[in-house]
């Protein structure tokens, strides 16, 4: 099977990457940033996004600007990459005859919930432009499967972690990097979102 996957310098893309390869499947990377099997494309360009799509079976779509300094500094951008890239992709993917798109949304969809761990049924109520964002694109990919028959799978990620985890970035990092030097972990708030 011939796998695309965007955001493929991205902390869940580079980890997927090596597990698609280890299955025996052929592995296409789309990124702003290129590299072994990896194109150089902008997901904000939807002639970017046929040329990624061209051949793929299936397209794990994890590009995205979640990071909270990056959202509250530039909100449209996040939206033209979390939303528009998202249409973009699921466009191209339309175009080529792809069959399954695998979205990479996020646990913030909920808000704050009612019970832990959430549950696929809650009711999404999202506190955020970021996770509003997410919660658009999620539509958008059932719009496509609605109307075009396209196969879509959302999967919502909540606190990733792993080797190679840049550890000023997510809870689970931060909370690490504060337990190794006796600090307090900071973690943004609403605040940080809405300026």
């Amino acid at each position: 099977m011939r796998v695309l996957i965007t955001g493929a310098h991205g902390f869940i893309g580079a980890a997927i990457i090596p597990e698609l390869l280890d299955a025996g499947h052929e592995v296409i990377g789309m990124d702003c940033i290129g590299g072994t099997r990896i194109q150089v494309g902008d997901i904000t360009r939807l002639e970017d996004c046929v040329a990624a799509c061209e051949g793929a079976d299936v397209v794990i779509h994890s590009v995205g600007i979640h990071l909270a300094t990056q959202v509250a500094d530039s909100p449209m951008q996040m939206v033209d990459v979390n939303v528009n890239g998202t249409l973009n992709i699921l466009r191209a993917a339309e175009m080529a005859g792809t069959r399954r798109i695998v979205y990479l949304s996020s646990a913030k969809v909920y808000g704050e919930p009612d019970r832990l761990p959430s549950l696929e049924t809650d009711l999404p109520r999202p506190r955020e432009p970021y996770a509003l964002a997410k919660l658009v694109a999620e539509q958008y990919c059932q719009t496509f499967h609605e109307t075009c028959g396209m196969e879509v799978v959302v999967i919502r990620p909540f606190s990733v972690y792993g080797p190679g985890q840049d550890q000023n970035s997510g809870y689970v990092g931060m909370a690490l990097n504060a337990l190794k030097t006796d600090g307090i972990a900071s973690f943004p708030g609403r605040a940080d979102y809405l300026r």
